[in-house]
């Protein structure tokens, strides 16, 4: 199973996946947040897309991309460049996780 990505909504990392049979023995999931109690929609488990529904941050996404190209054209005053770029870096590769 891919690891689920944090709460859009309020960022905790206590999120689930509840699973259910109807009478047809289809199997249906969605995903929720047990902190701000936000959900997605369901979705059928042969076709795969609760996680990837979940997961999928196109803003998130587009942020870090900007940020990559950006950050090394970063200049500051009085040695703050080191500090940014270190703060970056680091959120580039939490984002990547």
């Amino acid at each position: 199973m891919s690891k689920l990505k944090p709460c859009p909504f309020c960022g905790s990392d206590d999120v689930g996946i509840h699973e259910w049979e109807f009478l047809d023995d289809d199997t249906f999931e969605h995903i929720h947040c047990n902190n701000c109690k936000a959900q997605i929609d369901d979705f059928n488990v042969k076709d795969k897309k609760a996680i990837k529904s979940w997961n999928n941050r196109p803003l998130e996404s587009e942020l870090l991309n900007a940020l990559k190209l950006a950050l090394p054209h970063i200049r500051c005053e009085n040695n703050e460049q080191s500090s940014i770029i270190t703060i970056c870096g680091e959120a580039i590769e939490k984002a990547e996780q």
